[in-house]
């Protein structure tokens, strides 16, 4: 993305006060169907640029990032709010489905309370893909809870093991102060500013209050390898669940060098998911860069 493309909607943003999430074009591609995705806490979509650019797919690969994630307005507050946003957005470049859509953690709960919305609106949803989006907390099973926590004391003994008393008095003093600020869940090795802070907080928010319904597609989980148990927390709520595991952990899944093996995996699932459908290419194609209100 160009820095004449990123300030034109800067600019978008500051008219319409609040404004719209921005709907960017990661990866050309060819007339039809979009493969949409959206990020997870935070709402940037940089850090999706090494997986666009990676995928095998004829499909147009878009993006879309959060309202607020400039400073420009404030970060959305209501789940079903946000959700309906997202689907508007999405259908200023593909009016009708079917619908591939992935979210990464946070983004992952977006897409699916978006695939619930399009399905109530008669659409097609032929691809709901979560990258390691756990459930909230009160929706846990306790086969989950111990796997959770018995994977969380093996990391903390490595960390202690491995690392020298400063580092483990850095690591865990931060860690203290982000639970006592509500972030406990926030990589504790993520940089951000004020503003930053503010995003991590309301998307922190908007997942503890996050109830979500039976799902009654398919549904495609990347787990990685600290959350394999994660099918636990999933099977109950999808009509048919389609599980993989990442190399990488939660947020290098999508960084060089793991995120190669994840955009092959997910290729193949978009892949599949194409085949199943059999349409016809109906769409006009897209040009690359931002896409206006």
């Amino acid at each position: 993305m160009n820095n004449m493309v990123i300030e034109r909607e800067k600019a978008a943003v500051v008219e319409r006060g609040m404004g719209d999430a921005r709907l960017v074009e990661m990866k050309p591609g060819r007339p039809g169907p979009r493969f949409f995705l959206v990020p997870g806490t935070g709402g940037r979509i940089e850090g999706f640029a090494d997986l666009a650019s990676l995928l095998d797919t004829p499909m147009p690969v878009f993006a879309i990032e959060a309202r607020g994630v400039d400073g420009n307005g404030q970060p959305d507050d209501d789940i079903q709010a946000l959700v309906r946003h997202y689907v508007e957005r999405i259908r200023t470049v593909q009016p009708n489905g079917p619908y591939f859509l992935m979210g990464h953690s946070f983004g992952g709960m977006v897409v699916y309370e978006m695939a619930q919305q399009l399905l109530a609106m008669r659409e097609r949803v032929a691809c709901l893909i979560l990258l390691d989006t756990p459930l909230p907390r009160k929706y846990w099973p306790i086969r989950f809870v111990l796997a959770n926590v018995g994977s969380r004391l093996h990391d903390h003994l490595k960390r202690i093991t491995s690392g020298s008393v400063r580092e483990n008095l850095s690591y865990y003093t931060r860690r203290i102060y982000l639970r006592w600020k509500g972030l406990e869940n926030i990589p504790t090795d993520l940089q951000y500013g004020p503003n930053a802070a503010r995003m991590l907080l309301a998307n922190e928010m908007l997942f503890k209050k996050w109830s979500p319904k039976f799902y009654p597609g398919r549904l495609t989980l990347f787990c990685c390898p600290e959350r394999k148990h994660l099918d636990a927390i999933w099977q109950d709520r999808v009509n048919k669940l389609q599980i993989y595991t990442t190399e990488g952990d939660h947020i290098t899944a999508i960084e060089p060098p793991y995120v190669s093996s994840f955009a092959r995996d997910l290729s193949a699932c978009l892949a599949k998911a194409r085949e199943d459908e059999d349409l016809p290419a109906t769409f006009t194609p897209s040009t690359a860069g931002v896409v206006g209100p």
